[in-house]
């Protein structure tokens, strides 16, 4: 599998030789606050999954996970969750 990049900082960046790919937005992703952001956190999952509510994260679901924003120019545009040290299911 290649690696397209790392966390630095709480951002990920990507690897130097995807460079070629231009884009004229900024993407970065910035760990979430919990639990002083749950509310907007369920209001964007139940947006995000509003045909899907079986896949709704509940408060202790989302307090249970590693979490971050992903913004684009600035604004938050969707959200990631993933299960601490957890290298596959």
């Amino acid at each position: 599998m290649r690696r397209i990049g790392e966390w630095h900082h709480g951002c990920f960046i990507l690897d130097s030789s995807l460079a070629q790919i231009e884009s004229t937005h900024v993407i970065e992703f910035r760990k979430i606050s919990l639990p002083e952001e749950i509310e907007i956190v369920l209001q964007i999952d139940g947006k995000i999954f509003a045909d899907f509510p079986g896949d709704l994260f509940d408060v202790e679901d989302w307090a249970d996970l590693e979490s971050y924003w992903m913004l684009e120019d600035g604004a938050i545009v969707s959200c990631s969750a993933f299960i601490h040290h957890v290298d596959s299911l």
